[in-house]
Parts: structure tokens; C-alpha cells; sequence
């Protein structure tokens, strides 16, 4: 999990910030419900939570008995917290990090868009800045400023009285200082970031009901997808009723 414990992060009389996180909604239930229409093609969604988590139980719902594809997949990936592992140190600017959950590409753009935006590498004339994730080993990062602009990484600005070091350096395999260069490249790989593995699939089904109690535990960086489709065929037979409809039921609980 690459959120880590930054004792220097620590401010008098206030509790770390990963110690609030841990103890926040341990043994808490979440209840996450969406609905498709096949009539809309290929669709999908994306469940994940700051901590671990486990799913405790998946049921889907279709009202008629039209032929569709669902695929259940536990995804792999990086969490970005708020206030843990969302903020970077780039030629002495700090580049903070939307929250959420990314696949390798996604974690990129994001960390493109930062860096693009900054006022300050705007007023260099850096911008706009390329980041790109290579999935194939060694695996890692690059991130590049315009040419012919050079770049530098900090682990730590110590120029910052709190919040000082690059917490979101471990997502991206940053995790020593790197001197001015046209490209940046992690120097810790970061394998497996947008691996999927099926859960559950069902092709061309006519199921109306379906319902798993299975206990499957997540960590921050898993993610569930849920893929719904129309079955092959179904598309020239879809009536203007709900029966087009399926719905997608998941019960959630927080452990730490």
C-alpha cells in the first residue's frame, strides 16, 4: 500500500493524519446501488474506499428476462487520500493530487493535469507537461516538462513548515531526489497498476436474480468494476417497458 507513515508530518497536539484515517468508520456498512439500461450498450462503474474494506455481499436484479452480459472484476491500482498521499514536490512546487482511484494511465494524466496547471510552471513556459505510465517491466513513471525545460524532484521540501514531504512519491515509484532533468523516471518500479482479475462473469444470461454472500477482502488499492451489457441479439428486441433495466446491488464494510 503506498501511503506512508511520515513521523515529520506529525504537528503538536494533533493526531497523525494516517492514525485518524485507520480509526474512522472501522466496522462501517456502505450500501451502493446503481442501474443500467441495455438499451445504452457497454456500461460500467467503479467502487473503492480509502482504506480496507471488504465486499460483503453482490446481487444484480433484471425485471425481464433479456439476454446480458455482467462481468464482476476486482481491479488493482492506486488510491490517492486526501491529506496522506496527495501531494508532490516538483523544482519547489507543491503539486497536489485529486482524490480517488486511478489505473496507471489515469494516475498520469492526473499528474499531468497538476503539473500543467501550476501558475508558476505556466509563467516558465514548462507547460504542458507529459506524464506517461509504462506497464511493462521494469515498470514506472515518466514525467517530462516542455522542451527545452529541465525538472527536478524532491522528496522533502524542508523550505515547508508542515506537509513537507512528496507523500504521493511511493504511487508513482518517486521516492528519491532526482536532479533537473528533461525526463524524470521512477526509480522504484510500480508493477500491476490497472491489473483486473474476473470475480464473476455471466454471458448472455437470462437471469432475473442473483445474489453472492461471499466475503472478499479489498485493500485501498482494489476496486471493484462492474461491467453491464445487452446480450447478444437483444438490441433489436429491447421493448420501451423497464424490463431493459438491471440493477446492481453491493454491501460494503469498512475494516481499517
Amino acid at each position: 500500500m503506498p501511503i506512508k507513515y511520515y513521523p515529520n508530518e506529525l504537528q503538536k497536539k494533533l493526531r497523525h493524519p494516517i492514525d485518524i484515517l485507520m480509526a474512522r468508520g472501522s466496522g462501517t456498512q456502505t450500501v451502493s446501488e446503481w442501474s443500467f439500461d441495455l438499451e445504452d450498450g457497454e456500461q460500467t462503474a467503479l467502487l473503492s474506499f480509502p482504506s480496507a474494506w471488504n465486499i460483503k455481499s453482490l446481487s444484480f436484479h433484471c425485471e425481464g428476462s433479456v439476454k446480458k452480459r455482467l462481468a464482476f472484476s476486482i481491479v488493482s491500482g492506486r488510491q490517492v487520500v486526501t491529506g496522506l498521499n496527495d501531494r508532490l514536490w516538483f523544482s519547489g512546487q507543491e503539486i497536489i493530487l485529486r482524490p480517488g482511484f486511478y489505473d496507471g494511465d489515469g494516475l498520469a494524466t492526473e499528474v499531468a493535469a497538476r503539473l500543467t496547471a501550476n501558475a508558476a510552471f505556466v509563467a516558465a513556459s514548462m507547460t504542458p507537461f507529459v506524464v506517461t505510465y509504462d506497464a511493462v517491466a521494469p515498470n514506472g513513471f515518466s514525467v517530462a516538462p516542455s522542451a527545452p525545460n529541465t525538472i527536478l524532484f524532491s522528496i522533502e521540501n524542508p523550505g515547508a513548515s508542515v506537509r513537507i514531504n512528496s507523500t504521493a512519491g511511493p504511487l508513482i515509484g518517486f521516492e528519491a531526489n532526482m536532479a533537473a532533468a528533461a525526463v524524470l523516471s521512477s526509480n522504484v518500479p510500480v508493477p500491476g497498476v490497472g491489473g483486473e482479475t474476473v470475480w464473476l462473469s455471466y454471458d448472455d444470461t437470462t437471469v432475473t436474480n442473483f445474489v453472492s454472500n461471499d466475503n472478499i477482502p479489498m485493500d485501498v488499492d482494489s476496486a471493484l468494476k462492474i461491467l453491464v451489457d445487452a446480450g447478444s441479439g437483444e438490441s433489436e428486441s429491447f421493448s420501451e417497458s423497464n424490463t431493459n433495466m438491471v440493477s446492481v446491488r453491493v454491501v460494503s464494510e469498512i475494516t481499517g
